[in-house]
């Protein structure tokens, strides 16, 4: 999903809530029966849906939806919608990708870790852990890029990082290598390669990490 995906849910997702004001049964300005049940039912659940998948359940936006936007007022209908409005403004502002690159960044300096502590007795398992590291890390850097990798084999999203300029000169050859050891080691090929080429996908790894992730 791209940015650009992100903020059309985003609108879609207002566009619901507003939807439920425009139907609200004057009456009862603040009662349960105030709004209309159905439509607010399918806003609170779109959108928890959507925070939970973009943000996670730890993160401010989706707490503060889960604690506010829990009764059919119209009141909590308008509280929701200001909160997807702040989280629209700071996936415009670029913080989503910078706060997902951080958590992204420790996720895969676990799994570089546990490829060199595994690189002298298991060769193999560390192979796999690093190009896991390497493909996944490429595949982000490419969605933070707007580039459409959905679906793409690593030696695709290198050719469109390729393109967008973010992997050049030097690294390109470099990284096009390690698509070859990625397949060995994902189709347990394990005689046709080395100690060596892991511990060099492992370093080249760990630079692109500190170079797009920091």
């Amino acid at each position: 999903m791209t940015t650009e995906d992100i903020l059309k849910r985003i609108d879609e997702l207002i566009g619901l809530g507003n939807a439920v004001l425009a139907a609200k049964i004057p009456a009862m300005a603040y009662s349960s029966a105030s709004v209309d049940n159905g439509k607010f039912r399918g806003f609170r659940s779109a959108s928890l849906s959507f925070l939970e998948r973009i943000f996670g359940t730890s993160q401010t936006y989706y707490k503060e939806f889960i604690e506010h936007v829990r009764n059919n007022w119209p009141s909590h209908t308008e509280v929701g919608i200001n909160i997807l409005q702040a989280a629209k403004a700071e996936i415009e502002g670029g913080w989503l990708f910078t706060v997902e690159g951080q958590v992204s960044a420790e996720i895969f300096a676990d799994f570089i870790a546990l490829a060199k502590e595994a690189l002298d007795d298991n060769k193999d398992v560390a192979a796999v852990l690093a190009c896991a590291a390497l493909e996944d890390a490429l595949k982000r850097v490419a969605i933070k890029e707007n580039l459409d990798v959905d679906d793409k084999d690593m030696s695709e999203v290198i050719n469109a990082l390729k393109a967008k300029g973010v992997i050049k000169g030097a690294q390109v050859p470099i990284v096009q290598s390690y698509v070859k050891l990625r397949n060995k080691a994902f189709h347990a090929e394990w005689d046709k390669f080395d100690k060596e080429s892991v511990s060099s996908v492992i370093g080249f790894t760990e630079q692109f990490l500190l170079t797009n992730f920091s």
